[in-house]
This record gives C-alpha cells, sequence and structure tokens, in this order.
C-alpha cells in the first residue's frame, strides 16, 4: 500500500476514528496530495544544501513551496480543531467519549482547553499534528513492510512469530499495545527489521557545535554530520553471526535494545536529540505487524509480480 495512502488512514485514526470530518473525499484528497508535496520538497536536491550561503536566495523554491504546504495544513488543522470543539460545545461530551474512544486529537483539544495548560495553545498543537504526520507517516509503516518482507522470504521466523502470538492471545487482543511485552520472539523481529532496515538510514543532519576529534578525524566546529546507522547495523566486526541474514533469534541471545544506550543499534539516534517518537513507532509498528501474522496467511507469489 502506498504511504500516500496510508497517511489518509493514519490521518483518520489520529483525528476521527468516527471519519465524521475524514469521509470527504476531496477533504482527503487535498491532504494525500499535500503530504505528497511535502515529500517531495523534502527529498529533493537543494544546491543550499552544499552552498550554505545561498540558502537566503531559495533558488529553487524549495523553502517557498514547503511553507505554502504548511500553511494549508494549519488550515485543515483549523477547521478539523474548530468543528470538534464545536460539537463538544453542543454536546457538552468529547467529541467519540460517547463510543468510548477518544481519539488523538481529542486528547489533544482536551489539554488546550484546560486552563492551566498556558503553553500549550492552538499553534502549538497545529504544529505538533503536523510533526505527528510529516515525521510519522513513512517511518512506522517502513519499519512494517520491511518486517513483512523479511517474514515473508524467512517462513520459518514467520511460523514462530504466529506461534508465539497464538499461544500467547486470542485474536481479539493481539492488536492491544500493552501485550507486546508479553511477545519476545514479535519484539526480536521489530529490533531485526531495524537493524537492517532503519526507516532514517542517516538519521538527521547533525551540525558540530565545536571541533572535535572522533576516530582519528577532526571535525571542524560548524560541520554537518550524518550518521551512516544502515552501516553500523551491518557492521561484521559488531554483528559477527551473518549480519547481512534476517536473524531475529539473535536478540533472543543479546541484550542490545534501539533507546540510544547501545550504540551499535541506532535506528532512532541517541542523546537528548533521540526521536521523540520513538515509543509510539516501535509499539504500532509491532501491533501492526503482529496483528497481520495472527489474522491473515501470507506468502510470496509463485510467479513474478511486474
Amino acid at each position: 500500500m502506498p504511504s500516500l495512502q496510508r497517511s489518509s488512514i493514519q490521518f483518520r485514526t489520529l483525528c476521527s476514528p468516527s471519519t465524521w470530518w475524514a469521509r470527504t473525499r476531496i477533504r482527503l484528497k487535498v491532504f494525500r496530495d499535500l503530504m505528497r508535496g511535502i515529500m517531495v520538497e523534502v527529498g529533493a536536491p537543494n544546491v543550499s544544501d552544499f552552498f550554505p550561503m545561498l540558502r537566503w536566495l531559495d533558488l529553487q523554491g524549495n523553502r517557498r513551496r514547503s511553507e505554502k504546504c504548511f500553511l494549508r495544513f494549519h488550515e485543515i488543522f483549523d477547521e478539523l480543531i474548530d468543528k470538534k470543539l464545536k460539537v463538544e460545545e453542543k454536546s457538552g461530551k468529547v467529541v467519540g467519549a460517547a463510543a468510548g474512544a477518544k481519539d488523538f486529537l481529542d486528547t489533544l483539544i482536551s489539554i488546550l482547553v484546560k486552563e492551566d495548560a498556558m503553553e500549550f495553545d492552538r499553534p502549538a498543537l497545529k504544529s505538533f499534528l503536523l510533526d505527528v504526520f510529516v515525521a510519522g507517516v513513512d517511518t512506522t509503516t517502513s519499519t512494517v513492510e520491511w518486517a513483512m518482507a523479511e517474514l515473508l522470504r524467512n517462513p520459518s521466523s514467520m511460523a514462530r512469530a504466529r506461534a508465539e502470538l497464538a499461544k500467547a492471545f486470542d485474536k481479539d487482543n493481539v492488536s492491544d499495545e500493552s501485550n507486546i511485552s508479553k511477545l519476545p520472539y514479535l519484539q526480536a523481529v521489530v529490533k531485526e527489521t531495524l537493524r537492517l532496515h532503519p526507516p532514517a538510514p542517516l538519521l538527521l543532519p547533525r551540525s558540530t557545535a565545536s571541533t572535535v576529534d572522533l576516530c582519528g578525524y577532526t571535525i571542524p566546529a560548524g560541520t554537518r554530520v550524518l550518521v551512516n546507522c544502515w552501516a553500523i547495523g551491518r557492521d561484521d566486526t559488531v554483528w559477527t553471526d551473518r549480519p547481512e541474514m534476517f536473524m531475529p533469534e539473535r536478540f533472543l541471545r543479546m541484550d542490545v535494545d534501539y533507546k540510544g544506550h547501545d550504540f551499535e543499534l541506532i535506528p532512532f539516534g541517541a542523546g537528548r536529540r533521540i526521536c521523540t517518537g520513538l515509543p509510539s513507532g516501535v509499539q504500532d509498528g509491532a501491533s501492526a505487524v503482529g496483528f497481520a501474522v495472527a489474522f491473515f496467511r501470507l506468502e510470496t507469489a509463485q510467479r513474478s509480480v511486474s
């Protein structure tokens, strides 16, 4: 499923499980087009990346087009927030609460309307939503897709994951995020997927605040640094047991985690700048993989797929 289609699903899940707003196909199309525009601008080569002194000129118009997309996003969020507040004002209840399903936006709005929430205003809420969509659409879904692809290529791993799920839970609660901690092999599948296929292979660019010496190299202050976590995850001096192979079992034998303490596995970065979406990304990814493995019998096509 293309990531741009998934973005509309995430949009409905985070902002309206009842889809009372997001049912409109035109609005969903606008949302997908905006996501497409942002992804294109983020991935486009930019001359100012190589010549920072030219950044203020915006020679290729990347900044102008990106700002236009961001402005439209804020307009969509304003409309959504206003409609939610209007419904709540009329009914006296949080939207979704009647159905027992407060969504992500309901929770944020409940914080927004508190009198003591002075630092969390509407602009902050909209910026937070924008971060969730722009940074969260492709990362989690990329992990899920790679995990399923690797499980399909390794039927024994698929069978072991399915057996663990069947033994631990029934199909009614397999996707409950609180149950993930009871599934060590499923967690190992996610870790192995993140090792081989990190969502951001070079992480986010960093800049040195001062001149530093690292492994015999002098890195001047102000240098843009890219961390190749893709290569780190395949380093045969660290991962000595067939590092190119998909082997979730390796994480059942070793105490290595992705939370920034073990530098051989840093798909989310480390330190103060570690990805803030780590908990939700891992939980959502593991839940989706567990759900797919438990509910579907998947196997590779017997013929080539064009």
